[in-house]
């Protein structure tokens, strides 16, 4: 329930402000199952996913996750430097949010509202997920 919860708010946020309506493109990295979450809850809710997988993701996750109709950009590097891909991605388009599952340093707000690993890129992580 993570990423759809974390969704969920980002959502109801972007209403609650003001910002204007209309679809956004939700952004992440994923070595597994945190992207295809986005990209269904994303999908269901009529918005646009844009997720990011690193080397060595398994060619069948990734197929499945694009058939949640996301784009995928698949990253000729590690785990961390597709979470950097993907932050630089969201901010670099005024309708994308980050919905990432790992915090770092300036960004612990939405880990914080679902299931984090809260752990900044550069450090080693858990790969359970």
């Amino acid at each position: 329930m993570g990423a759809s919860w974390a969704v969920h708010r980002v959502l109801a946020e972007r209403a609650a402000s003001g910002e204007e309506p209309g679809p956004v493109t939700l952004v992440t990295a994923t070595d597994g199952n945190h992207g295809r979450a986005v990209a269904r809850t994303a999908r269901l809710l009529g918005q646009r996913a844009h997720v990011f997988v690193p080397q060595g993701v398994h060619p069948r996750a990734v197929a499945v996750i694009a058939a949640e109709r996301a784009t995928v950009t698949e990253v000729a590097g590690a785990y961390d430097e597709a979470v950097r891909l993907a932050a630089e991605a969201a901010a670099a388009r005024p309708v994308a949010v980050l919905v990432q599952d790992t915090a770092w340093a300036g960004y612990e707000r939405v880990p914080g509202d679902g299931s984090s690993r809260a752990v900044p890129p550069s450090a080693p992580r858990s790969t359970s997920s």
